[in-house]
Formats: structure tokens, sequence, C-alpha cells
């Protein structure tokens, strides 16, 4: 199977995991919690488009990390490893706060999507213009 990225972090961070699923922070955000909402719906997102596409997610894990605003912006879609900048992992439970969370769960639906339109899908049997953020768009 063909894979449009693969990524490997070296980082200083801590996790929060439940199952098949990792959201790696800075240790101060873990220590606030700041984790749980992303780590609560990535399992229902990735079974919803597993569902949808009628084709299984094909790793055993899916590990997710935050890093820090001026590394990182947007998302990254890693096959097994997806990369954020970090107000897309952590964001809180506050009022104020629900415009992040719908942006927050907008992006990882996105890259969700990517483990298999841009990971699974082979470009022998797709063009390359069809294995696009516009049809990952539509999706999430």
């Amino acid at each position: 199977m063909s894979t449009c990225l693969v990524s490997f972090v070296v980082c200083d961070f801590d996790y929060k995991a439940d199952l098949n699923h990792r959201i790696s922070l800075r240790p101060a955000l873990i220590a606030k919690n700041r984790a749980d909402n992303a780590i609560g719906v990535s399992p229902g997102i990735l079974g919803a488009i597993a569902d949808f596409v009628n084709v299984p997610y094909s790793l055993e894990k899916m590990d997710q990390i935050g890093i820090p605003e001026g590394y990182f912006s947007g998302g990254m879609e890693n096959w097994g490893l997806v990369i954020y900048s970090e107000p897309y992992l952590a964001y809180g439970n506050h009022l104020a706060d629900a415009i992040n969370k719908q942006s927050a769960i907008t992006m990882i639906s996105h890259e969700f999507a990517h483990q298999w339109f841009g990971n699974l899908v082979s470009p022998l049997w797709w063009s390359p213009q069809a294995n696009d953020c516009g049809r990952i768009y539509s999706l999430s």
C-alpha cells in the first residue's frame, strides 16, 4: 500500500492514551487535562470514517501530536501519526472554546480522512488530481 507521508517525532512530551489512540502534548498541557477532549472524540471520528468508506483503519494505533505554535501550522496527515498545531488538540472545556472545539474536530476529521484518501488510495487507480484536499474537505 502506498503512503503519502511518513513521519517520526522525537520530543520530551507527555501523552494521554485511550485504547489505540494517543495524544502527545507538552507536559504542562497534559497535566491540565487539555488532551481530554481530543482523546474523547478521536476514536469516534476514525470509526465513522471507516464505516463511511467501508474500509477499516489499517493500523493498530493512531498517534497525534500537538506542536507548539510558531513551529507548525495546521495539520499533517502522516500515516499513523497526525501532527497538528497545538491548539487543535489542546482546547479546553470553557464556553469560549466552543469555536475552537468545532475547529479542532473539523481538523481532526480532515486529517483522519487522509488515512484513507491519500495514504491507502493507490495512484495506480486514482489520478494525482483526484487525490487532493478538495476531496477530503467534502468528506469532513
